[in-house]
């Protein structure tokens, strides 16, 4: 696993009521992620959460 710089996708649905017939419209967004080292795994181990940090305070924000 390289650290560092790295990106992820996600696919946004939503609903658009502006016309006369609501459309399910969806579009993919580029969400960039910055990889960092974690607490090292044994064998036959597996992460069950995910941690992000706040890029601006630099502090674990989820968990």
């Amino acid at each position: 696993m390289l650290w560092g710089t790295s990106y992820g996708v996600a696919e946004l649905t939503y609903t658009d009521n502006t016309g006369d017939t609501p459309q399910k419209r969806s579009t993919i967004i580029k969400i960039d992620v910055d990889v960092r080292e974690g607490q090292k795994k044994n064998a036959g181990q597996v992460r069950n959460r995910l941690t992000y940090i706040d890029a601006d305070s630099n502090q674990i924000v989820e968990s």
